[in-house]
């Protein structure tokens, strides 16, 4: 067909297009890129996984301040433990890479919260040369944990009970059909709000399945029935969800590729009081949440917030803010000036550029852009702190996109192919 009106055209073969044209559109994208992303500050987001070959793969991911992610490297670790020091080296080699094909400068490394990558993120910080990088855990990881913490066991074993139940049994899922009822839910490891989510729908379909299991007593198993007429795991039910759904908010919030380290704090501290309210005679839960907000609130997060035009520190404990100036008059001399009078609003600082009309309409960023005074130094350092993302979502969202391509029909694809491949769905 393609021949008819051009005999002496060839079209490219199925080796021309995986192979040399991929490659070319591959090389003419990433050019594109490190154009748009020349001279920026970024963060970068490294994460793993098991692709479908059960390769063990690590993803490196740059965002920039606008939220939008470029998978910058894929690396195939087969072959290597992941011990800190090793994560270190990829790490550390992906930083380079990033800075060198892409021509931006990486001033911040976000990772999830296992043993052996935090130790991966204290190594950095104490290595020698790296006093410009910031490095720290995933918020929406804790934040996953800590509904963890706050979740009571049996409470979610009677609920997948009875979903399953009403899922696999025939004559109770078409019963619940035919009343009106949804498909109940079931909670997935890989969905970090799937346990609300199962919780929700079984409080919206508790009216119907009560009547489905008094009009069909004997259709229905009795321990089901039992567990569905039991008032008291009802009202657990409700009280989990009113602990469950402020935790989903704020992750559904901080997931967002735009969601940096000072909207986290302002995002956890509205949660913290949130639960204070629901658990405040639980002392082994409030305990728990004290600790979760320990191990992701750092110093620099607090700083975050001080030099954010939006928020300036002003929800922090006193206790809080000295963290913060502590750190970055260890870490950051040379900016402490600039801050202090940055909290002062004197000079060089002026009133008009704190009025309320152009802090809605100026993002942070832009705004420390704009101070043509100051050092290209000091600017850098603050925007190091604004371009800090909050979570590592955005690389659980480049291993969905793996998932779809690097599929079990496509599984003779190598990473690397794999991976060039995963970076055009960014267009």
């Amino acid at each position: 067909m393609v021949q008819s009106p051009r005999p002496r055209y060839s079209p490219p073969s199925r080796a021309d297009v995986a192979g040399k044209l991929l490659d070319k559109m591959y090389d003419r994208e990433m050019e594109q890129c490190a154009t748009a992303l020349e001279g920026r500050i970024v963060n970068l987001s490294i994460d793993g996984w098991s692709n479908v070959r059960n390769d063990p793969i690590v993803c490196a991911c740059i965002t920039i301040e606008e939220g939008k992610v470029f998978l910058a490297q894929t690396i195939d670790t087969s072959g290597n433990a992941h011990t800190a020091e090793y994560l270190q080296e990829v790490a550390v080699k992906a930083i380079i890479t990033c800075e060198q094909k892409f021509k931006c400068l990486v001033r911040s490394l976000v990772t999830d919260n296992a043993a052996n990558v935090s130790k991966m993120r204290r190594n950095l910080e104490e290595q020698e040369g790296n006093t410009k990088l910031i490095t720290y855990g995933c918020s929406a990881h804790l934040l996953h944990l800590l509904a963890k913490d706050l979740s009571v066991p049996e409470i979610k074993t009677n609920v997948v009970e009875i979903a399953k139940y009403f899922r696999t049994n025939h004559f109770a899922a078409a019963a619940l059909k035919r009343m009106g009822g949804t498909k109940l839910t079931l909670p997935q490891d890989v969905r970090w709000n799937s346990v609300m989510d199962c919780f929700e729908q079984y409080i919206k379909n508790w009216p119907i399945l009560m009547t489905v299991c008094e009009e069909n007593r004997d259709k229905i198993d009795g321990t089901v029935t039992a567990k569905i007429l039991n008032i008291g795991l009802k009202r657990n039910v409700e009280h989990m969800l009113s602990i469950l759904k402020p935790i989903s908010e704020a992750l559904n919030k901080i997931q967002k590729n735009s969601c940096f380290i000072a909207d986290a704090v302002e995002i956890w501290k509205e949660l913290s009081e949130h639960l204070k309210t629901e658990l405040y005679m639980d002392r082994i839960k409030l305990q728990a949440l004290k600790k979760r907000m320990g191990q992701v609130l750092s110093p620099v997060h607090f700083l975050a917030n001080i030099v954010n035009i939006q928020y300036q520190g002003q929800n922090l404990s006193a206790e809080e803010e000295e963290l913060a100036m502590t750190w970055v008059s260890s870490n950051h001399p040379s900016v402490m000036p600039t801050i202090i009078n940055f909290k002062a609003k004197g000079e060089p600082f002026k009133k008009y550029m704190f009025a309320e009309d152009i802090l809605k309409k100026v993002t942070p960023v832009n705004w420390w852009k704009s101070l043509k005074h100051l050092d290209l130094e000091t600017v850098q350092v603050m925007i190091s702190f604004l371009t800090a993302v909050a979570s590592s979502a955005g690389v659980e969202r480049i291993f969905s996109s793996f998932g779809l391509i690097h599929s079990k029909l496509r599984n003779r694809l190598g990473p690397d192919k794999a991976g060039k491949l995963v970076f055009f769905p960014r267009l």
